[in-house]
């Protein structure tokens, strides 16, 4: 066993913390006014890719900013991607974060995204 990839590096099956770390792409294309996806579920220690165009950014929020469309950044932001970037983050903490679209028409459409890490 082990060999097809059922059984942990430790010899439990199904044990997570032996699963390396996943990197997923969230993408900003500049004709629409939406991160795709919105909204992500990750493991600790997984990275997310962003790729913005050039018009928007991703700048991370509060859970009152991002309900109220408010653009107010929290202080020392994990995400903060610059217009046009493209961007690897490592979330080495379990939380959600929330992010948006700093041009405030662009939050207002709904331009913002949500990421859980557990």
């Amino acid at each position: 066993e082990g060999v097809d990839g059922t059984e942990g590096v430790d010899g439990t099956e199904g044990d997570d913390a032996n699963l390396p770390a996943e990197i997923y792409t969230v993408e900003a294309p500049q004709n629409q006014l939406k991160y795709t996806p919105d909204s992500l579920t990750i493991a600790v220690g997984d990275t997310v890719q962003f790729v913005l165009a050039n018009n928007h950014n991703a700048l991370e929020i509060d859970e009152a900013n991002f309900n109220s469309n408010g653009v107010t950044p929290v202080d020392n932001p994990t995400i903060d991607v610059g217009f046009g970037e493209t961007k690897e983050i490592v979330f080495n903490e379990a939380g959600t974060f929330y992010y948006i679209c700093t041009i405030p028409s662009h939050a207002n459409a709904g331009m913002k995204g949500k990421i859980v890490v557990e």
